[in-house]
């Protein structure tokens, strides 16, 4: 008889556990991934929460700004440069949160004031024009408008654009403006 008990309790309890298990996987996959665990975009985007990408596994995708918070971020919030959000389900109760990190490209750095000093205006072209970044372009316009080949001769007393791309997606940032002045050595 006490064989019986303990072989019975036994059999309970390993029923018990994996019963425990299967629940406890089923609410593990339900909870979102991230594949991507750094995201980016470009400026013009005005990337928000919306804008994170992690797999729905069932319960639903929430942000959160840190891994404990309790209250999950709207869909409006706007992205901030250099910080990190956290993937849980509609429960909130993953348990870890998977993070993401967010870079946003921004305007190219460089003076807003460039002048150029040449033997013959001529020779002044978009080559001579400085901005740090990923990929600069050019232009004439500040918004829209084709990028200028290296070879464009400046005006002088003339405004011209630059953007740059974010590496990953290939979206071009908002333009840094700079007014350029052609000095002719004489």
């Amino acid at each position: 008889m006490i064989l019986r008990k303990s072989i019975f309790g036994f059999k309970s309890l390993v029923t018990a556990i994996v019963f425990l298990m299967i629940g406890f996987n089923q609410i593990a996959a339900q909870c979102p991934t991230v594949n991507i665990p750094t995201q980016t975009f470009c400026d013009v985007q005005a990337p928000t929460i919306s804008s994170l990408v992690a797999t729905n596994n069932g319960n639903g995708v929430r942000w959160y700004a840190t891994a404990t918070s309790l209250t999950a971020l709207s869909a409006g919030t706007g992205l901030l440069n250099g910080e990190d959000y956290y993937a849980d389900d509609n429960s909130g109760t993953c348990g870890t949160r998977q993070r993401v990190d967010v870079i946003i490209y921004r305007t190219p750095t460089g003076l807003n004031f460039q002048g150029v000093c040449v033997d013959n205006p001529m020779e002044a072209t978009i080559a001579d024009l400085v901005a740090n970044g990923n990929d600069i372009r050019w232009y004439n316009v500040p918004n829209g408008g084709s990028p200028l080949l290296s070879s464009t001769i400046l005006s002088d007393n003339t405004i011209y654009y630059a953007d740059q791309s974010n590496p990953v997606t290939g979206c071009r940032t908002s333009r840094l403006s700079v007014f350029v002045n052609v000095g002719v050595v004489p």
